[in-house]
């Protein structure tokens, strides 16, 4: 988790789409904030969602 103090690696973005895409979803990015990025992943009937 990047606490603000400094720049962070870049990492971060390139780690989440690489999980999006093995779990056969996909990440969105946007130009504007509070939340640059939406990350779609699919959901198959019977699989628990939270959150």
């Amino acid at each position: 988790m990047h606490t603000g103090a400094g720049p962070g690696t870049g990492i971060g973005l390139a780690l989440a789409r690489e999980l999006s895409f093995s779990l056969g979803g996909r990440l969105a990015l946007a130009s504007r904030a509070p939340a640059p990025f939406t990350e779609l992943l699919p959901v198959r009937p019977g699989d628990r969602v939270t959150g």
